[in-house]
Parts: C-alpha cells; structure tokens; sequence
C-alpha cells in the first residue's frame, strides 16, 4: 500500500534528474511544467487507493464513509479527466523540451554574430516523444492496483534504462566503425553515424509488456480480470466508463510497452541543423532527420508486430492441437484469447504511438528547426 505512494514521488525524479538530465532537457520550462503535473497526478492516483484502504477500515467513524466515498470519488475523476484534458493538451500545444540562450562575446571579441545555444538540442525528438509516452502511462497507472501501480513505475525505469544502453551501445559501435575507418584523419572530420535498430529492442520489448501483464496481478483466465478496476471514479456500474477502466486495467501494460518502442528511434537523434552541408549520392549519403526517425520507428513497430502475431499464432496452433485435451477451456484456449487481444492491443498502440506521437514530435521539431540532413550507417 505504501510503496505505491513512494513511486508516484520517486518516478518522477528519475525521469527529471536522471534520465533527462544526460541531454539536459530537463532544463526546459516544458518539460519541469511537464513533470510537475505530472508528479501531482500520480500521487492523487495513489490517494485513490489510500482512501479506498480508509473507508474499509474498522476505526472509521460510519457516518464519515460518505464523505470519503465522495472525495474518492471526485478525486479519481479530476486524475483521469485532467490527464486527458490537461496533461494530453498540454502535451500536444507545447514546443519541444528546448532551451534557446544568447551567450555574450568574449572579451576582446570584435564583430561576429551573437553565439546562440540551444539546450536539450540533441535529444530533441526523444524528450517530447518520452513525455507524450507519460500521458497514456498515468491512465494505466491510475487504474492499476497499489501492486501494480508499483510494478508499472519498475517497468518505466526498465524502459527509460535500456533506451539509454541501446542508446550507448550505437554510439560505441559508431565510435570504433568511425576511427577503424580510413576516411578519418582527424578529430575533426568525425561523424558517428546512426545506428540501425535491430530486432533486439522489439523482442525486449515484447517480453516486458508480458512481464507487466503478469506481475501487475493478471492470468490468462477470466476470473483474474480485476473487476474493481470497472468502479474507479464512479460509485456505480456506469457505461461506457466502466468496459474502458477494466481494458485499461488489464492490457495497459502491454500498451505501454508498446507505445514506448518508437522511443527507441528518436532518442538522441540531432535536430536538423540550418544550412549544414549534405551529401546526396554515395554509400554515405545523408538523409533527413525526419525521414530517418520514421524509418528506423516503421521497423521497429514491424518488429513488435511480428513478434506479438508469431505468438498469437502458436497458442492458435496449440490450441488447436490440443482441443481435445481435457484442460483445453482451461488453459490452452484462455491463452489463445489472450494472445489474439493482445496482439490487437499492440496493434492500437503502435497506430497510436506512430500516427499521433511520432507525428507531432516530427512537425515540432521541423517547425522548430526546419529541414535538414544527416548521415546514416
């Protein structure tokens, strides 16, 4: 019960002071507005639950359930309803996690152009896309059980950890195909080129939002849905409120992980940079920075997709295989209807991720910067 409390307070941190930090987007305006929010939003998502513990315990004077029952109430509907109307646009009208700063000249300096520094310029697309991502996770979160709520702010840190070892990975890979090759003959002259995504970060990411659906209290059987999820925010059985809690209750985490993915493409691409020099024909032939993030975030979706459909397809085969065996209502078609939501799941998310996230990070970093292009391995 407790430990839900201290993650809606610790989560945030992390995300502000460690994981933002590296790129030092967690000095834009945005992105502290951002969190500070979101913070408040997590940890009345939390009070919910706390409220809930407090109107069945035996010490509580009876005539005062009501008054919780109403706090509770109210207090689960400005969570959800702020998320949405508040976090979500907020989210959609805000300019990138930026921070545009004019340095002085120097002493002795003469004539020049004023020096212009753009702070969090080169995680640009992977900050705006990391708080989009915040959005969908704080409905999860505030429909999630106290257990839950603590293992879905694990599984985010999971995430936000290995974006940043896929992250270092291509830039050490980058690193030594840049020096081992002939073309460099200075510090000067090096360009790290991109690292392509691989099919590790889909299965990773696919077995995580498996990991989640299990340890956040969920089976493949029918009785394990957790119905309670269905009265968060309303005191009755309401529609069609009630179907959307249990659905974002029971496939959230295998939603979140999804929607994550395309992280993996835009974190620490460059921004394009104006009027920096391009190279159209060749093996080096550069690419803009748009195109490049779609690219990379269509084969990671693809991926994710593949693998979610090879699973779905072998409880299908299994089920059918074994439709004879005496449990086959018992575990092996559960399992098989399992696999089939959650592949639709995924499939909504990516669409969601790909079709609204992406998007609208893509038009504001191009309204921000313009076009422009770079190179890719």
């Amino acid at each position: 019960m407790f430990g839900a409390p201290i993650a809606a307070f610790a989560l945030p941190y992390a995300l502000h002071h460690i994981f933002l930090a590296t790129s030092r987007a967690d000095e834009a305006p945005v992105t502290r507005l951002f969190l500070r929010i979101w913070k408040w939003l997590l940890s009345g998502a939390t009070m919910y639950w706390i409220l809930e513990r407090l109107e069945n315990w035996n010490g509580l004077n009876p005539d005062r359930i009501p008054l919780v029952q109403m706090i509770r109430t109210y207090l689960a509907r400005g969570v959800l309803g702020c998320t949405i109307a508040v976090l979500g646009m907020f989210w959609w009208y805000s300019p990138p996690s930026i921070v545009v700063q004019q340095e002085p000249k120097q002493e002795g300096e003469q004539g020049g152009k004023t020096r212009v520094v753009v702070i969090g310029f080169a995680n640009a697309y992977g900050s705006s896309y990391l708080l989009f991502l915040l959005v969908p996770f704080t409905l999860v979160f505030a429909t999630a059980q106290p257990t839950g709520q603590v293992v879905l702010a694990l599984g985010l840190i999971a995430i936000t950890c290995y974006v940043e070892v896929v992250d270092s990975e291509g830039d050490a890979d980058g690193l030594v195909e840049a020096f081992t090759s002939a073309a460099v003959t200075s510090s000067t002259q090096l360009q790290v080129a991109y690292r392509k995504p691989t099919f590790a970060v889909p299965a990773f990411m696919s077995i995580l939002s498996l990991l989640l659906f299990y340890t956040t209290g969920h089976q493949a059987t029918m009785p394990s849905i957790q119905w309670k999820s269905a009265f968060i925010g309303f005191p009755t059985l309401t529609y069609p409120f009630a179907p959307v809690l249990v659905i974002l209750n029971t496939f959230g985490p295998i939603a979140i992980a999804a929607l994550a993915t395309p992280l993996f493409a835009l974190w620490n691409i460059d921004p394009p940079k104006p009027n920096a020099p391009t190279s159209q024909d060749g093996p080096t032939a550069s690419r803009s920075p748009s195109s490049l993030v779609l690219s990379r975030t269509l084969k990671l979706t693809l991926g994710t997709t593949l693998y979610h459909s090879t699973l779905t397809f072998g409880t299908a085969f299994g089920a059918a295989a074994l439709r004879r065996h005496l449990m086959v209502w018992k575990v092996f078609a559960p399992r098989f209807m399992l696999g089939g939501a959650s592949l639709l799941i995924v499939d909504v998310a990516l669409v969601l991720g790909v079709g609204v996230g992406v998007s609208r990070v893509v038009w504001k970093v191009e309204k921000t910067f313009g076009a422009g292009r770079i190179k890719q391995n």
